[in-house]
């Protein structure tokens, strides 16, 4: 059995949960939690059952200590490597987009710039950071991973009810979210698309097929064809299983959970509030199955509820 695990969509796990993730796969397995059910299965972590490791993060400096025992174990890394240099308050606790941009260097060097993926999104356009500011960090951002990067993924900022209120809190009158039409987006995009070309990388809606154009393609952030180009093929191929309206990506097991990052950038939806984050943070426990325990209804010693989501053997390309 092989399985697209993903690390995660949920929360900034390389940055801030690597020595637990470490630790699952040392032992192999790790407990998968529904974030609305709380049901939970055993997920085998163990390299001959993993077909890639999806690695999120918008830090990976912490993570790099651990990369010799995942390159010894012959783990497939894949890396979405966000980067959208906003930084002050709109990205309190990220370091200076310098010292992620020689991180993304670093590992586009280890392993290849296929294997690592970049993400500029969102675009959260304000009073202060309109058209001209994103043309330009996106050009500085972009000459600066050109040819450590071949992809670049792209999405204007959702206005969630609890990201809009977390804006409110912190900016108060001083600052505004608006709001594009369509047709402004479309023309950033698009303008954002010549600058990547320019750069010898492709630019990538995500989640956001209205942004597709002239120069922008539809993307799949968990992305098995491209997975494929690198690894060799699975066969049967995992199907595409979208995590929300617009999602092109392919099914994966993704092993973390909610409210669990300390990033605490104003426009997460992954988060309720950064006092819960980091309370949930000081209680997770490194050798724990699940990255939170006892916020799940899974009892190891009645079953392991191993998971199977689908069946396949790995077909290197020639």
């Amino acid at each position: 059995m092989l399985m697209i695990i993903s690390a995660s969509r949920r929360t900034d796990m390389p940055a801030f949960y690597g020595e637990w993730l470490y630790r699952r796969l040392e032992e192999g397995w790790a407990v998968a939690v529904n974030p609305f059910s709380k049901a939970a299965v055993r997920v085998s972590l163990a390299p001959d059952d993993v077909y890639a490791l999806v690695l999120w993060s918008k830090n990976f400096q912490p993570f790099l200590p651990y990369l010799d025992y995942l390159d010894q174990r012959k783990y497939n890394l894949y890396f979405l490597f966000t980067i959208t240099g906003m930084g002050g308050q709109f990205e309190p606790h990220i370091p200076p987009k310098e010292e992620m941009v020689e991180v993304f260097r670093y590992l586009s060097e280890r392993y290849s710039p296929e294997h690592v993926q970049w993400r500029f999104d969102p675009v959260l356009i304000t009073t202060e950071m309109g058209r001209d500011y994103y043309l330009e960090r996106f050009e500085y951002l972009a000459r600066r991973l050109k040819g450590y990067t071949r992809h670049c993924y792209i999405s204007f900022a959702n206005r969630y009810r609890k990201a809009e209120e977390r804006f409110q809190k912190r900016f108060g009158n001083s600052s505004r979210w608006l709001e594009l039409e369509l047709e402004e987006k479309q023309k950033l995009v698009r303008e954002m698309a010549q600058i990547a070309e320019r750069c010898g990388i492709s630019l990538y809606s995500c989640c956001q097929p209205e942004l597709v154009g002239e120069g922008v393609k539809r993307g799949s952030c968990v992305d098995y064809p491209h997975m494929a180009s690198i690894f060799g093929e699975l066969v049967p191929a995992p199907r595409k299983s979208p995590t929300r309206a617009g999602c092109c990506c392919y099914e994966s097991i993704d092993i973390g959970m909610y409210d669990t990052c300390l990033h605490d950038c104003v426009y997460c939806y992954a988060n309720q509030d950064h006092r819960r984050a980091l309370k949930r943070y000081c209680a997770h426990r490194p050798e724990s199955p699940s990255l939170l325990p006892g916020e799940h209804q899974f009892n190891e010693s009645k079953g392991s509820n191993q998971i199977s989501s689908f069946f396949c053997q790995p077909k290197l390309i020639p």
